[in-house]
């Protein structure tokens, strides 16, 4: 049973809900077509179908039925622009499949709509490929024919792009040219500028995120959906003023709830050593919204209130977690006197 973030909240001595910052490219797009082509994250701009338009169905995807948005061939969607803060550095994490890879098929087109231009992110035979002026190619391992992949795209600010395939890296290029950086009509999916390089098919998911993701990043949200919560340690614990009871003690861990995720678990204990044994003087049970992170404070016992407003600092440890929906907990521990 989910505890209410209110009742959380009443026991916080600081609390401060921020967006993530787990890693350096941030989500700000997760589009799931449930029905539809808005962001299940976020306010950024539905996806856009191009003409003609798909259709939604329901298909097996990663052994489990999913809804997917059906394109033919020379159609597909587009990402507006506006959705990109900056169109020089952005990830993209596709879940798709094709029904036919032999030849040149598009994945990405970075032009303007309408622009009479090759230079795209393909797949050649099932290769990955980056085809850009004058017709540099950089290959990487085999996609199959009307089997879901998750492909990622990224590109740095210095015009390094990196493809990648279920996790995997399969290759990296310098864009000197800056023919990856999106163009005024957005980010293209599926369609060619020319109608014969293209392929029906379905795509399950589109994820956005605002920075190159790392290899490392990638990798993650492959194994874990990018669910992975985060438990550090932020500053010292502090409590309220000695001359009153304090009623808690804010923990300085900062636990991080991962965007792509459900709301997550958190739990904290605080606990001080009196005549050699271990005591147990406040603890905490919430949840977390997903995307926020939050530095909780523990509400004290009674008997923790009296030991703390003794005159002297008083030894204290906390240890604090937090659990997203893949399970995994995350876990730090801090130590000091208040």
């Amino acid at each position: 049973m989910q505890r209410p973030l209110i009742a959380l909240v009443g026991v916080l001595a600081a609390i401060a809900l921020v967006p993530s910052q787990a890693g350096a490219a941030t989500l700000i797009g997760d589009y799931r077509f449930d029905d539809n082509l808005a962001s299940s994250v976020g306010t950024p701009p539905a996806l856009m179908p191009l003409l003609p338009s798909g259709t939604f169905s329901t298909a097996t995807v990663d052994n489990a039925p999913d809804r997917v948005y059906d394109f033919v061939a020379d159609s597909g969607l587009r990402l507006p622009l506006a959705a990109l803060p900056n169109p020089t550095t952005y990830s993209t994490v596709i879940t798709f499949e094709f029904d036919v890879v032999s030849g040149y098929k598009r994945i990405l087109s970075f032009d303007t709509f309408d622009a009479d231009s090759d230079s795209g992110f393909y797949t050649l035979d099932g290769s990955l490929v980056f085809y850009g002026d004058p017709g540099d190619e950089t290959a990487g391992a085999s996609l199959a024919e009307n089997t879901y992949a998750d492909v990622a795209f990224t590109r740095a600010a210095s015009g390094q792009i990196a493809a990648y395939t279920n996790g995997a890296p399969q290759f990296t290029y310098p864009d000197s040219n800056g023919e990856s950086i999106v163009g005024i009509d957005g980010l293209r999916f599926f369609k060619d500028d020319g109608a014969t390089e293209t392929s029906a098919g379905s795509v399950a998911r589109v994820r956005v995120y605002d920075g190159a993701l790392t290899p490392a990043e990638v990798l993650d949200i492959e194994q874990t959906g990018g669910l992975r919560s985060t438990a550090s340690v932020a500053g010292k614990p502090t409590a309220g003023p000695k001359k009153k009871k304090p009623k808690s003690v804010s923990t300085g861990i900062s636990l991080a709830c991962p965007a792509e995720g459900v709301p997550c678990a958190i739990s904290a204990a605080v606990t001080t050593v009196k005549k050699g044994k271990k005591k147990t003087i406040g603890t905490l049970a919430g949840e977390l919204p997903a995307g926020a992170s939050v530095v909780p404070g523990v509400a004290l016992s009674k008997k923790g209130r009296k030991l703390l407003a003794k005159k002297g600092k008083q030894k204290i440890a906390i240890e604090s977690s937090v659990t997203a929906g893949s399970g995994t907990p995350a876990t730090a521990t801090n130590k000091g006197k208040v």
